[in-house]
């Protein structure tokens, strides 16, 4: 009989609270802008990939930064804001998270829900940046 693939106990971490293994992506200093890449990944691909969108991040830092800038006191979720700049979760929400540890823009503590129906944090502006990179 095959394992149920998706079947939680029989995994070894089930239930073991493995910090190493849940940690997910590497730790940063909020000086170093350079996009993650994960742990999980084989070996050498998150980190080409992370290199490929090196040269993008400052503009997509920037887009963001001005969208959200733009929607005032309204903000803006993650998902509101990947629809209206045509960015992918993964990418909108790293730049977003970039901003937040520049101290940039700030969780109104608001929730809105999502296009699926879930509640998502509404992001503000707090300061005026000069639109150079972030």
């Amino acid at each position: 009989m095959e394992p149920n693939l998706f079947d939680q106990s029989n995994t070894p971490l089930a239930g073991k609270g493995n910090a190493k293994n849940s940690e997910q992506h590497h730790t940063r200093s909020s000086s170093s802008m350079r996009p993650l890449f994960r742990r999980n990944a084989p070996k050498g691909t998150s980190e080409v990939a992370a290199q490929m969108i090196a040269s993008r991040t400052p503009n997509q830092r920037a887009r963001i930064y001005r969208a959200i800038l733009a929607s005032g006191a309204h903000g803006l979720t993650d998902d509101e804001g990947e629809i209206q700049l045509d960015i992918f979760a993964a990418s909108y929400s790293a730049r977003r998270g970039e901003l937040v540890n520049l101290g940039l823009i700030r969780d109104t503590e608001n929730r809105r829900l999502t296009q699926r129906g879930c509640p998502a944090a509404v992001w503000v502006a707090i300061a005026q940046w000069d639109g150079g990179e972030a």
